[in-house]
């Protein structure tokens, strides 16, 4: 079996059995955090797997995170899927460790959503619950346009024409702003970051505790897909702009892709200021530790489009069966927005994240 066939799995349920065994031929254990609240779309369990491969005890420990837009779960499974196969697990540094989370929002991954159970984009959700939320009014004008009760070539061109005037209006920068910081008023809407710690951010917490609490130096990779040209890596680092552990996460992947805006220049826009990362969740359950990382995407679609792709999810959720046979195509289109088939994508998601994660364990070493 190919290196595409083997990683890529066709549901949650395959590319849980994967990692799995996977690890289980590596020799390594792994540690299952179950969330008995749900099941999958077939009554299958649900839960997050956590491996820890090299010396668990190391003070520099690197943390793969997978899953935490579900849906973008199956290009992070491979991935890690990948690295284990190729044996990069077995040339880590002295004193260093990776811990590996499979399926952060094991639900988004089994129902083909990028949210979680409650529609809530796990990577807004790290926020303070007991302290006012970030507010967004922004938002609250262009809810009904880009949540439609129709999916038509007519709906939308009419929502991209509003959109368009907006935009016109108060500038496109402000306006992706708005539309994707993230927003804790319309628990319908998009990139909502809820009204409580959902099961994924609490699981997270336990995963530090449980593998991290040791760390003196810990460096992230958090795996997605969609912001980006077709194939590419792109970096979001949320490490202070000019600080020390920003130019750390550049030693490893190159300053010019950790600066703030890197990820968006090829649209000419700056950086949302996103609120509620996982990112920062871990940064304060690490007390003890400095933490250098990034968001790190493989782009498909890019801009507009990829736009299109987040309000389908939301539609097929709300405002129709998501899994009716008339909605079959629908649900392809969305699969292949966060983790297209084409094989050249897939083959280059795979050759080229070996050496992006041999970039930060090397760099481990050295720090």
């Amino acid at each position: 079996m190919n290196d595409i066939a083997a990683c890529f799995s066709d549901d949650y349920a395959q590319a849980r059995e994967r990692f799995l065994a996977a690890c289980a031929e590596a020799g390594v254990a792994t540690t299952a955090y179950e969330n008995t609240d749900v099941k999958g779309p077939k009554g299958e369990t649900l839960a997050t797997d956590v491996a820890v491969f090299g010396d668990p005890k190391a003070s520099r420990m690197g943390l793969v995170v997978t899953g935490t837009h579900g849906l973008e779960g199956f290009c992070g499974s491979a991935i890690v899927l990948n690295w284990l196969r190729h044996g990069a697990h077995k040339q880590l540094g002295d004193d260093v460790g990776v811990v590996v989370v499979h399926a952060i929002n094991p639900w988004g991954f089994a129902h083909l959503r990028r949210t979680t159970e409650n529609n809530v984009d796990l990577n807004r959700n790290f926020v303070d619950h007991d302290a006012p939320y970030p507010e967004n009014p922004r938002y609250a004008e262009l809810h009904g346009v880009v949540c439609p009760s129709e999916w038509s070539e007519a709906a939308l061109a009419e929502a991209g024409a509003k959109m368009d005037a907006y935009a016109a209006e108060h500038g496109r920068d402000k306006m992706m702003d708005a539309l994707i910081r993230g927003q804790y008023s319309h628990a319908d809407g998009m990139n909502f970051g809820g009204s409580q710690r959902e099961w994924p951010n609490r699981t997270m917490e336990k995963i530090i505790a449980d593998h991290l609490g040791h760390a003196e130096h810990v460096g992230l990779i958090d795996w997605h897909t969609g912001i980006g040209d077709d194939g590419q890596a792109v970096y979001l680092c949320f490490n202070e702009d000019g600080s020390p552990l920003q130019a750390r996460a550049g030693d490893w992947w190159g300053m010019d892709n950790v600066q703030p805006d890197s990820a968006f220049a090829g649209d000419g826009r700056k950086r949302p200021s996103y609120k509620g990362l996982v990112f920062y969740g871990v940064q304060q359950w690490l007390p003890k530790a400095d933490m250098a990382g990034a968001v790190i995407e493989y782009g498909t679609r890019g801009g507009p489009r990829m736009y299109t792709a987040l309000r389908l999810d939301r539609f097929l959720h709300y405002e129709t069966d998501r899994w009716a046979p008339a909605n079959a195509d629908l649900l392809e289109d969305l699969f292949d927005a966060f983790c297209p088939r084409a094989a050249a994508w897939r083959e280059a998601v795979l050759t080229t994240s070996l050496p992006i994660m041999r970039a930060m364990t090397e760099g481990l070493a050295r720090w």
